[in-house]
């Protein structure tokens, strides 16, 4: 992460420099800090040529397979495509962030986000929408039935037919 936002007066100019960072905007609502020594958002450590890149993909030309460190939270639900091949991003107390095999030559890296639980969910939410229409059908008949000046009693007293 190259700059970090905070309230005034909430890091002072000691513990900016202590930490490496120097004061690059300051308002009354905000004051921003650039880290110089921040890494890349992807790195290779050099093994390969980071050609484009985006926050969701990078094309990468690379003369032997390495690993790709791409500075986002290791969390469940994340996945890469490599050139078309889908691969679950390993996670863990020991991957902060994530990480994937590059092959050599030039290959594009997308990455995509899943919540872990997303199909479930969607399934919960459905059969509940579902359940919600089927109570709005007897107000529905109910209302109409009362616009034609019928109740519920007069209904109940109709004879009923053998």
């Amino acid at each position: 992460m190259r700059y970090v936002v905070a309230a005034p007066d909430v890091v002072d100019d000691a513990s900016a420099s202590r930490l490496g960072l120097r004061r690059v905007f300051g308002s009354k609502k905000a004051e921003i800090f650039e880290d110089a020594a921040a890494r890349p958002y992807y790195d290779t450590r050099g093994a390969c040529r980071v050609d484009k890149q985006t926050r969701e993909s990078v094309t990468l030309d690379c003369a032997r397979p390495t690993t790709l460190v791409r500075r986002e939270l290791g969390t469940p639900g994340w996945s890469a495509t490599i050139n078309g091949t889908k691969k679950h991003l390993p996670t863990g107390p020991d991957k902060l962030f994530q990480t994937v095999q590059a092959p050599a030559a030039r290959s594009t890296i997308s990455f995509a986000y899943r919540p872990p639980h997303f199909r479930a969910a969607t399934a919960l939410s459905l059969v509940t929408l579902a359940a919600l229409c089927l109570q709005l059908v007897p107000l529905r008949t109910r209302r109409r039935c009362e616009s034609k000046g019928e109740s519920a009693a007069t209904r109940s007293e109709e004879p009923r037919s053998l």
